[in-house]
């Protein structure tokens, strides 16, 4: 079925890769991290798929904090953090098709 480590995402609860997921942690003073494929920032993460609907559906629901054992992660600071990690990923993949299309 899937080859390698599996993760389900709080919003959908979706299994998929985990190299399909953003990963995210929240650091002691409820800071958000937002991880792609280089899954290193040390502590409790949760797994969400690179998909709009659920980007939104975790930063608003309780699911994330529940993940993260965390009453203290701002979700607009993480709302914010995924939007600015989806447009990064878009920006690298227009860029990228730009540059082989030349």
């Amino acid at each position: 079925m899937y080859s390698g480590p599996v993760r389900i995402c709080v919003s959908c609860r979706t299994r998929r890769p985990q190299a399909e997921l953003l990963r995210v942690t929240a650091g002691h003073d409820g800071a958000v991290v937002i991880e792609g494929r280089r899954h290193r920032a040390p502590g409790r993460g949760a797994y969400v798929c690179n998909d709009p609907s659920c980007v939104e559906r975790a930063s608003k629901s309780s699911a994330l904090r529940r993940a993260l054992r965390r009453d203290d992660v701002d979700s607009s600071e993480l709302r914010r953090g995924l939007e600015d990690f989806m447009e990064e990923i878009n920006n690298g993949r227009k860029q990228s098709g730009e540059a082989q299309s030349s």
